[in-house]
């Protein structure tokens, strides 16, 4: 036992490693989204506003003296010439990203600067409409701007419904996955089948809060993600082991395998988690 123990936790461990690798470049990054309400008639555009001349792969246009002119391959764009000439009064940058705000609302998910404003402009009249400087407050920010006083102002709106149907769909694929492990252990019973459904919602609560929570707080940047979620991992995989000693002899009747209950907690929580950093980075908007 003590051998396929050490050989698990191997495995955890590769896994973990490899995710990281892979995960730091290949994952979801911090992103701003804003909708918009109450603005003008007509086609708009916006983007966001840097306080720093680069962010992540963005940076700001460059100057070329032989062209007398912004050096981009966006140059001609007359969108691009309209957020290129903007002077900010607080010095901030456009960095060369925009979108048609017009139906759609701004949607920056890759590397979305911090700190920001919003920046509309309307080509119809040449106008512009400016926020306040924000910050992002989630992994995941959301915000609602609208037109107040002649300017644009920001107000959050995180999405707390998809961020529960995503976590309904989470906990319903690891009960699933950990169901099927438990068959693997020859856990057969109905009432013990139960009984790790009841463990896995009540600890997959408890880790989704901690991760949420996180998220909204902090922001959980990418590079942290998985070292937390495996930590939390290890913590829920002592929980269990804990529970299922404990009321595994109520509900079968007799006494267990040593180690077992053990064993399939790691197996378990081993394949949830890597279904998890899979979902992270394949359907980001489930986290």
């Amino acid at each position: 036992m003590k051998r396929k123990l050490l050989t698990v936790l191997l495995l955890f461990c590769l896994l973990l490693s490899l995710s990281v690798s892979v995960y730091a470049d290949m994952g979801p990054k911090p992103s701003v989204r804003v909708s918009f309400r109450g603005l003008p008639e007509g086609t708009v555009y916006g983007t966001l506003l840097s306080k720093y001349e680069s962010y992540g792969p963005h940076h700001k246009p460059e100057w070329s003296w032989q062209d007398g002119y912004y050096s981009t391959r966006y140059g001609d764009d007359p969108i691009w010439q309209a957020f290129a000439a903007y002077e900010d009064s607080d010095g901030y940058y456009f960095l060369q990203e925009w979108w048609d705000c017009t139906d759609h609302p701004l949607e920056w998910t890759y590397y979305a600067p911090e700190p920001f404003k919003v920046l509309l402009y309307f080509p119809g009249t040449g106008d512009y409409l400016v926020s306040a400087v924000h910050e992002r407050y989630a992994y995941d920010s959301y915000y609602t701007a609208e037109v107040q006083d002649g300017g644009l102002v920001l107000h959050k709106s995180y999405q707390w419904g998809g961020e529960l149907l995503g976590l309904l769909i989470r906990m319903a694929l690891t009960v699933a996955v950990e169901l099927l492990v438990a068959l693997l252990f020859c856990y057969h019973h109905r009432d013990t089948l139960l009984l790790f459904a009841k463990i896995t919602v009540l600890t997959q609560l408890a880790l989704n809060l901690a991760l949420n929570l996180y998220a909204y707080f902090n922001g959980l940047f990418p590079w942290i993600v998985v070292p937390l979620y495996a930590l939390l991992e290890m913590l829920v995989i002592a929980a269990e082991t804990a529970l299922y000693n404990h009321y595994l002899p109520r509900v079968t009747g007799e006494e267990q395998p040593h180690g077992k209950a053990l064993g399939y907690a790691m197996i378990a929580n081993i394949l949830s988690f890597v279904l998890g950093v899979f979902l992270m980075r394949r359907m980001p908007w489930m986290f």
